[in-house]
């Protein structure tokens, strides 16, 4: 009621509708027509023109929309697809979003939305005519699945000659080979004693990657014997191999007679200076990775 004053009495015909704050007129029954008149204690208007409410707009089907590709290694993009129901004459699949400025598909033919990036999307059907929208359904396209550069390392830990990964994924799958394809290891390293060129698969879903390192040298044992006699060989205790925190050595009534940290390939047979005689000594190592490990050794002059 355009001109409405909250001082009049308002009647419709027929009864059922109200008038309220600035003339908003509620409970209508859709399609009825109604008139109105206004009136105060001693006065009435003439009738109204008739007015109705159509009757309410028809809204498109219930959506049916799913994801048929998500990104993958060889592929980086998702695809969805709306399954159902077939589009009435003049209405179209919408696709919205999923960056700040909300980009906007829309598809009239098959349904299907391909070469979409990582992130959140909203699906509709919406009518050209009347503006009514179907229920909507929000699907993620994932993130593309990658597997970071592959580092490997190599060298004796302990006794052992390991090769592992550097820095190591607890989601990614290992699967180490040799130069013959046989499985040698499942996890992000393994212990070898031939010399060879190994392979490691690293896996992620679908994405797969190889890295691959040549090993020359898997010496880790530790000699039991050294000859200081100056024709360059066994002259010291070669270890230089390996990882060490700390040597001592021993004689065979239990006296100390050599320690070194983080020994490498220093002990000539010598105790502060002096020349040891020929005999059998015991050693005990500590490794950087903490274990340990005790021995004999025997030093010929």
């Amino acid at each position: 009621v355009t001109n409405y004053d909250n001082t009049a009495t308002y009647t419709f015909n027929p009864v059922g509708p109200t008038v309220g704050p600035a003339g908003v007129i509620s409970g209508m029954t859709l399609g009825t027509s109604y008139t109105l008149t206004s009136g105060n204690a001693s006065c009435t208007s003439i009738v109204s023109p008739s007015f109705s409410n159509l009757a309410i707009l028809d809204a498109p089907g219930t959506l049916l929309a799913n994801i048929i590709q998500q990104p993958s290694c060889n592929n980086q993009f998702g695809t969805i697809k709306v399954n159902s129901p077939t589009l009435n004459p003049n209405e179209i699949y919408v696709l919205s979003g999923p960056d700040i400025s909300g980009t906007i598909l829309t598809n009239s033919s098959d349904g299907v939305f391909s070469n979409l990036s990582s992130g959140d999307y909203i699906v509709y059907i919406s009518n050209n005519n009347t503006g009514c929208v179907s229920n909507s359904i929000i699907l993620t396209i994932d993130s593309i699945p990658l597997i970071s550069n592959i580092n490997l390392k190599d060298g004796c830990n302990g006794v052992d000659y390991v090769i592992s990964i550097e820095n190591p994924n607890i989601n990614y799958s290992y699967n180490w080979y040799n130069s013959s394809g046989d499985l040698i290891g499942l996890s992000d390293q393994i212990i070898v004693t031939e010399y060879d060129t190994y392979e490691v698969q690293v896996s992620s879903g679908s994405c797969l990657i190889s890295e691959f390192i040549t090993i020359n040298n898997t010496l880790c044992s530790i000699p039991n014997g050294l000859s200081p006699n100056g024709d360059g060989l066994n002259d010291t205790w070669e270890l230089s191999n390996l990882d060490i925190k700390q040597v001592k050595i021993y004689n065979r009534y239990g006296t100390e007679i050599y320690s070194k940290r983080n020994y490498k390939n220093e002990w000539d047979g010598t105790s502060k200076g002096n020349k040891l005689p020929s005999g059998t000594y015991y050693y005990v190592i500590w490794f950087n990775n903490n274990s340990s490990k005790t021995g004999w050794l025997y030093l010929n002059r």
